[in-house]
């Protein structure tokens, strides 16, 4: 939100009077009241209104706790308007529960919402996304949405993309899903809404289809986007280290399409001309990004920005810790595709870190094990990398449940990469036990 302190949100922080007398309580007379005053605190940022944000949303928690049908529709989208910008708190997330319930169960508020409505409840139950309550009114307004093509064409391209983005959260529901794709034919076949999406809006709704991927209106979808990114300078300008690394996760998943192609080269050229924005990237963004650019490594120009990725990743241990299993093992596959000084240096600072974190190793499933094991294999003359090769190999070692079903399919590999090292004991052993469980299964056929 714009905007500095204000003198109202900071007094009605500290105010005595704020707080839910028993009478409140009782009669739920200062609902109204407080959703004004909450109003007032959407339009505002700084810490005076986070303060005041948290005590509104307890007491209004109290209101709805008595009755939760005492907020209108109106107050009920208000308040779920605001709850976005301070989801972390406690309070307010407790509130944004009690409200998800009410949207998720009151089909007569779900259907007085407009498209606009629907975008904001949809953006703020995807902050907590993972709780029931936000999934199952995220499910219900999918639903509406499926149901209603006037509905669906009454969003704005921006509200479109929040709609898309948000239910791409829950992209494994088939409600959700459906909504999503119903969604996605406006960008496939609106060129008027195509060409007035922006920066943020193109990202969100890359993001979402990059989720999908497996429909084929994503992928004219998709098409179109990257048409314009391809195009559209103004458009690249617009897009932060968080928007670009959207985009190219999304195209990465048509990665052979001549269209994502040409989008991806333009995105590479950004991260190799704005060395501000390489180093501003998270470790979570900057895996996204190399995991993209690893895929055109034939071409020059994304070579050149995998390269770049590479060696911030190289050489900052904080980007490097902070990732997750799912991106340490993306790392290490676009690392291996790429080859080079700077990939085996950010392969060593990523092996420091399989050595130090055994939690990252429990993380892994025999896919996940396989392709680390394929990256350490090209640098297994270095100490480090063969150090964490035995630490993989004691993990397949002891872990019957490595290697069933799905990532069956991933332990013939494996047997082939461990025999790369032969120099010591534990990678036999590891191969040792690969082979009996290979023969456990075949035998199960």
């Amino acid at each position: 939100m714009n905007g500095g302190d204000s003198a109202f949100p900071s007094l009605l922080a500290n105010d005595d009077e704020v707080s839910l007398s028993k009478r409140d309580q009782r009669s739920g007379s200062n609902a109204t009241g407080s959703t004004e005053r909450w109003d007032a605190i959407g339009k505002q940022s700084g810490d005076s209104s986070r303060k005041a944000a948290v005590t509104l949303s307890k007491r209004l928690l109290e209101i709805a706790r008595q009755s939760s049908s005492t907020l209108s529709g109106r107050q009920v989208i208000d308040c779920m308007a605001t709850l976005r910008e301070w989801y972390r708190e406690d309070a307010c997330q407790s509130l944004g529960l009690v409200l998800a319930t009410r949207i998720g169960n009151d089909q007569s508020l779900r259907d007085s919402l407009d498209g606009a409505d629907i975008a904001t409840c949809l953006s703020t139950l995807s902050k907590w996304n993972k709780e029931l309550a936000c999934r199952t009114a995220a499910m219900e307004l999918a639903k509406t949405l499926e149901a209603d093509a006037n509905l669906r064409n009454s969003l704005s391209g921006h509200e479109l993309s929040i709609c898309l983005n948000a239910l791409s959260t829950w992209h494994d529901d088939d409600s959700c899903t459906r909504a999503g794709i119903a969604l996605t034919r406006r960008i496939a076949s609106d060129r008027p809404l195509l060409d007035g999406l922006n920066g943020s809006a193109v990202a969100g709704a890359m993001k979402a289809l990059g989720l999908w991927h497996k429909h084929r209106v994503c992928f004219d979808a998709v098409t179109r986007l990257a048409n314009r990114l391809a195009t559209d300078e103004g458009l690249i300008r617009q897009l932060n280290g968080t928007r670009l690394a959207s985009c190219l996760g999304a195209l990465s998943k048509w990665s052979t399409e001549h269209a994502c192609r040409v989008a991806g080269r333009r995105l590479a050229k950004r991260v190799c001309d704005d060395g501000e924005l390489r180093d501003h990237l998270n470790g979570r963004h900057l895996a996204v990004c190399l995991d993209a650019l690893a895929r055109w490594k034939s071409d020059d120009l994304c070579r050149s920005a995998a390269t770049k990725l590479s060696r911030r990743l190289a050489s900052d241990a904080s980007v490097c810790n902070r990732l997750t299993a799912k991106h340490v093992i993306n790392c290490f596959i676009a690392l291996h595709n790429l080859g080079g000084n700077t990939a085996y240096r950010a392969v060593i600072r990523l092996s420091h870190r399989l050595l130090a974190d055994d939690l990252l190793l429990k993380q892994f499933d025999g896919s996940g094990a396989t392709e680390c094991l394929r990256a350490l294999s090209s640098f297994q003359s270095e100490n480090v990398c063969h150090e964490a090769a035995k630490r993989l190999a004691k993990r397949i070692l002891t872990d019957d449940a490595l290697f069933s079903p799905p990532h069956h399919i991933y332990a013939q590999v494996c047997l082939e990469l461990l025999s790369v090292w032969n120099t010591d004991d534990i990678f036999t052993k590891a191969a040792t036990q690969i082979l009996q469980r290979i023969r456990v299964h075949t035998s199960s056929y």
